[in-house]
């Protein structure tokens, strides 16, 4: 079996399924790339257990039938140089051959494939349908989940169908100290699903209208995805979303901070330096500076008084109290495209709408006791310090969390409340007894591998001596 592809092509896939492929892992299958050859395409196939990948190439040249797999380390060196070149493969059994051209000259080199037959199988098919922005919404939505891996239901992107009117779908993320929830979806999802943080669905390489998808398997729902030469699926995440709902302000505060787009954008070189940036909780006050005009004070751990500047590009703070937010936090919020953000007091949490059905809520920082002044009526553009604490970023502050399920008073589990723990608690043993049995099959399959090639270079040797043994002097 041969072929040929386009660098370009083979570049696309080895990025992509780079996001997907473990190359250290305890499985060595699990570290190699499939290659398959079709009627009219080369399927390339990457997986991690847990997600899967494909990307349909179409070769410039084939010739038989098969498969084969090769760490996808090996491939990397292959992706590197122009575009327009074809670079080929050859393979017989476990032996590739891969084929480089660099300037002039071609360069072919072996490679120790992977056995095919330890290719896991039973990998899902996820039937789809078009899901037009969805993954624009999802990228959007990412930066604000969680990473915390003991809020595991909050570790994706939950799509929310309970919703109602012409585009009911709801998508959230939360991570605890801010959500945000875009309601302008009409998705082929018939049950709220909590999609995971994959580095594959946030990747910009993916282009082109998606189709997704949800499907039930082997008591697992799957998610799908298909998108240009792409095919993509992956486990979603077992659980239950908490109530969002409940935790944003239905009604908006008497505290106005509103952002211009060039101020938002100045921010981005102003926040990173701005005092405080080193202090634990990273806080940043948002306050009234000269004429209504928004102006943000931070303090460093060993500054004795804040450092206030206002913003030059029209950004307008309307209200009475200032407030202390998390300054990476507020950054994502304007990344996000939110510009005006409303609270009813300093230890309220600030609710935010970008006119298209976005909202998103931020949780403050706890200002000090002492009142916050505006900076003086001659107080220039530019960084000032005022001898009035205003929120003392690396003191006295603490991050205030939304609503936790723990801090209420829980009710003593039913005897089925015990059952379905006990349930969760078995299967969890069982997944971990099945990797464990993976990892064990993993090692015995190496160690024939290994004893095939001893009894193979064990009888070339005898092979040879026969030879010598034949020579007459």
């Amino acid at each position: 079996m041969k072929f040929t592809l386009n660098r370009s092509s083979l570049k696309q896939a080895v990025t992509g399924l780079g996001k997907i492929v473990i190359p250290k892992s305890t499985l060595p299958i699990l570290a190699g790339v499939r290659f398959t050859t079709g009627k009219d395409s080369v399927r390339l196939d990457g997986t991690d257990l847990d997600q899967h990948a494909t990307y349909h190439a179409q070769p410039v040249e084939m010739e038989g039938a098969g498969s084969f797999v090769v760490p996808l380390t090996v491939l990397k060196d292959l992706t590197k140089g122009k575009d327009g070149e074809l670079v080929g493969f050859e393979a017989e059994g476990e032996s590739v051959t891969l084929i480089n051209p660099t300037g002039s000259n071609v360069v072919r080199y072996p490679v120790a494939g992977l056995d095919p037959e330890e290719w896991p199988g039973n990998i899902p098919t996820v039937e789809t349908k078009p899901a037009d922005g969805f993954l624009e919404t999802y990228r959007r939505l990412i930066p604000f989940s969680s990473d915390d891996q003991t809020r595991y239901v909050l570790n994706g992107v939950f799509v929310d169908v309970a919703g109602t009117g012409k585009r009911p779908v709801t998508m959230v993320a939360c991570d605890g100290r801010r959500l945000t929830a875009c309601n302008s979806m009409v998705l082929p999802i018939a049950k709220g699903t909590i999609v995971p943080s994959r580095k594959f669905l946030a990747w910009s390489g993916l282009d082109g209208e998606a189709s997704i998808g949800v499907r039930a398997f082997s008591d697992v729902a799957w998610f799908g995805l298909q998108i240009g030469p792409w095919t993509y699926s992956t486990r979603t995440v077992d659980g239950t979303f908490p109530n969002w709902r409940q935790v944003v302000p239905h009604e908006p505060g008497e505290n106005r901070v509103v952002f211009t787009d060039e101020d938002a954008l100045a921010m981005k070189k102003i926040v990173p330096g701005f005092p405080g940036h080193d202090s634990h909780d990273e806080g940043i006050c948002l306050q009234q500076g000269t004429n209504g005009v928004l102006a943000i004070s931070g303090r460093g751990p060993g500054d004795k008084a804040d450092t206030v500047l206002e913003l030059t590009g029209g950004s307008q703070f309307t209200g009475k109290e200032p407030t202390a937010v998390n300054r990476v936090y507020l950054m994502d919020a304007l990344n996000a495209g939110f510009r005006e953000f409303t609270y009813a007091d300093s230890l309220s949490p600030l609710r935010a709408e970008d006119g298209s059905g976005g909202v998103h809520v931020l949780m403050p920082l706890r200002l000090s006791r002492e009142s916050a002044k505006a900076p003086a009526a001659n107080t220039q553009p530019k960084k000032v310090a005022t001898s009035t604490p205003v929120a003392d970023a690396g003191k006295n502050t603490e991050e205030k969390h939304m609503p936790n399920e723990k801090d209420k008073v829980q009710p003593e589990p039913s005897a089925l409340d015990k059952l379905t723990a006990a349930y969760e608690l078995a299967k969890t043993k069982v997944r971990e007894a099945q990797a464990a049995l993976a990892d064990v099959a993993g090692a015995i399959k190496d160690a024939a591998r290994e004893d095939r090639q001893r009894r193979a270079e064990v009888e070339s040797v005898r092979a040879g001596l026969a030879k010598l043994q034949q020579i007459k002097v």
